[in-house]
């Protein structure tokens, strides 16, 4: 059902011919295993129809269904749409049906940890072929249950993209949380997740601007953010540490989502660099906005395939006036700890003997 109505035989997909046999093989699969009723097979389908007219109407749709669905079996009524009661029973099992079986492991995913919870949310999202009864657009039965499967459908999306954020995996978890959040901007629990992955990828300052446009738009409406979705808000402004990515779900990458175009610039940097072409790479941006994170993974990327020498310094607004160039000494100076600290000695004595003088007071004894 989730897609156009099909029956799988043999590994081949059949579809039955006439739309009042697909309306009523539908209405059956809702209910798999369980008696439907004649009443509510004729209030579905032929809803304003004369009673006796539909009834017969149905007779002759049942009558063909059982030869769609048994082609070789030519005595009695057939050992799958069966009479029961005042009605018809499909006798299959519900984990037959892709409706019944993405619901389930839908449910079942909720208690298993992310890892486990995504495997199994994945293959139910595999499941569908397209909008839940496709080939029944003007049915009103077919249409109420294709909403109520599209709600589970949008529940399933969210819980795979709050599992990606739990597990670090935020290139993949982005994306997905925009596209949930531009499909329902008011729906809370999607924007919560939405601030929660910008921010562990290094962008509060986004973070906080998702904030802000849930805020604008509830606003227009007379309303505000729940608690839940303030205390967020203000956890990210104070840079909770219980917000950061818990140790071994994060993995290598994440914290640049959203950063291919700079990771891209300052590589191209690092290997002219390294052939020679010194050049200076100014990196900017309002406070929030991920500069630091970008930086870091940067040089633990770069750390992995070079032998290079790290320094790092703060900026002379973070620590009083003085000379520009003393965040540069600053940074030069935090290499007196390092490993390689003898080589960096080495390479200032011959490239930057003027500032290797000044060093003394900056760097440990016995360095310079």
């Amino acid at each position: 059902m989730l897609g156009a109505i099909e029956v799988v035989h043999d590994g081949e997909a059949r579809s039955p011919a006439g739309a009042k046999e697909r309306a009523v093989l539908a209405r059956l699969l809702v209910d798999p295993g369980r008696p439907v009723t004649v009443d509510a097979l004729l209030d579905a389908i032929w809803d304003e129809a004369d009673h006796d007219a539909a009834a017969r109407s149905l007779r002759v749709r049942i009558s063909r269904l059982r030869r769609f669905l048994e082609p070789d079996r030519h005595d009695g009524d057939g050992s799958i749409l069966v009479r029961d009661q005042a009605g018809y029973r499909l006798a299959v099992d519900p984990g037959d049906v892709d409706s019944c079986r993405f619901e389930r492991v839908v449910r079942d995913a909720d208690a298993l940890p992310p890892a486990a919870a995504l495997e199994r949310l994945e293959d139910a999202l595999a499941l569908w072929r397209g909008p839940p009864f496709a080939d029944l657009p003007d049915d009103p039965a077919a249409h109420a249950e294709a909403r109520r499967l599209e709600q589970v459908r949008r529940a399933a999306q969210e819980a795979r993209a709050g599992a990606l954020v739990d597990l670090g995996r935020l290139e993949e978890a982005l994306p997905a949380l925009e596209r949930l959040v531009e499909a329902e901007p008011l729906r809370e629990q999607v924007v919560r997740a939405h601030m929660l992955a910008l921010y562990r990828a290094g962008r509060q300052a986004d973070a906080l601007a998702a904030y802000r446009a849930l805020a604008e738009r509830l606003l227009e409406l007379g309303l505000q953010p729940v608690q839940e979705t303030r205390a967020l808000e203000r956890r990210i402004l104070e840079q909770d540490p219980a917000l950061a990515a818990r140790p071994g779900e994060r993995t290598p990458g994440t914290v640049l989502a959203g950063r291919a175009a700079e990771l891209s610039l300052l590589r191209e940097a690092l290997a002219g660099a390294c052939g020679g072409q010194r050049r200076t790479v100014l990196l900017g941006g309002e406070e929030g906005v991920g500069k630091t994170a970008l930086v870091e993974a940067f040089v633990a990327e770069a750390g992995k395939g070079e032998r290079l020498l790290v320094a790092a310094g703060q900026c002379h607004e973070h620590t009083g006036p003085g000379e520009p160039y003393l965040a540069i000494l600053d940074a030069l100076g935090s290499l007196a700890h390092d490993p390689a600290a003898d080589v960096a000695v080495e390479i200032l004595a011959t490239r930057g003997p003027t500032w290797l003088v000044q060093l003394p007071w900056l760097m440990s004894d016995g360095i310079a």
